[in-house]
């Protein structure tokens, strides 16, 4: 039995300064990685669509949202492309039209391909027993957290009795913290692959790996927080 009181949470620090160091690296060197080169592509590709890029870009990470396809990749490129705020702003957009679509489809069109895949998914019964408990409460945290995957809990959402509306508000409200931590990266990334000595200076350096660390501990923090809360709502709610 755990010794920790009821409520607490030894932060791993291990694992979280060993998760900066990732973040860190990638921002600085993505431009040498796989990844990277893709990263590079697609942000090639968004400067050259000139004025039609903020609203080309949101609706590819809508439909990339939609068809499962890893978004992060979109995520830290907007933020080379287009800076942490209006960056943060367009990925918002696009993640939220990629959302509500997915849980359209879920609970119309592919209601019962989604229904036969969720049987494989072995949280999915305690997560639709939390949102009948708890609804937009268990839909913010899940947003929150990393742990849960952000294009597959869309389609698993829309089988669930949550209200729409509720499902919106508290999907944008979750998404935010992570939304601008990933841009921000991008961002610094983007600075240190062009070079600019003025952009990407020491204190940006410094201020990017405090950052990281802050992200992750925050995200192992919210993980374990989300992950209770799912659990408990869902086992009082059987």
């Amino acid at each position: 039995m755990s010794a920790e009181a009821p409520g607490s949470y030894r932060l791993p620090w291990g694992r979280v300064l060993f998760g900066a160091a990732i973040l860190v690296g990638l921002a600085g060197f993505y431009q040498t990685l796989p990844a990277g080169e893709t990263i590079n592509t697609l942000v090639a590709r968004i400067e050259g669509l000139g004025p039609w890029a903020g609203a080309v870009f949101v609706l590819v990470y809508a439909a990339a949202s939609v068809l499962l396809l890893p978004v992060w990749i979109l995520t830290v490129a907007a933020g080379a492309v287009f800076g942490v705020a209006r960056g943060s702003v367009l990925v918002l957009a696009g993640a939220t039209l990629g959302a509500l679509a997915a849980f359209a489809l879920a609970r119309t069109a592919l209601r019962e391909r989604i229904r036969r895949a969720a049987r494989a998914y072995p949280s999915f019964e305690t997560l639709d027993h939390a949102i009948a408990a708890q609804g937009g409460r268990i839909v913010f945290l899940v947003r929150l957290s990393p742990v849960f995957p952000f294009v597959y809990v869309n389609y698993l959402f829309g089988l669930t009795a949550i209200p729409a509306r509720t499902y919106l508000v508290t999907t944008i409200l979750g998404m935010i913290p992570a939304t601008v931590v990933y841009v921000a990266l991008g961002a610094s990334a983007g600075a240190a692959a062009t070079g600019d000595a003025e952009t990407w200076s020491t204190a940006r350096i410094v201020f990017t790996i405090v950052g990281a660390v802050a992200a992750v501990a925050v995200s192992f923090i919210v993980a374990r927080i989300a992950t209770r809360a799912v659990r408990e709502a869902g086992s009082r709610n059987q």
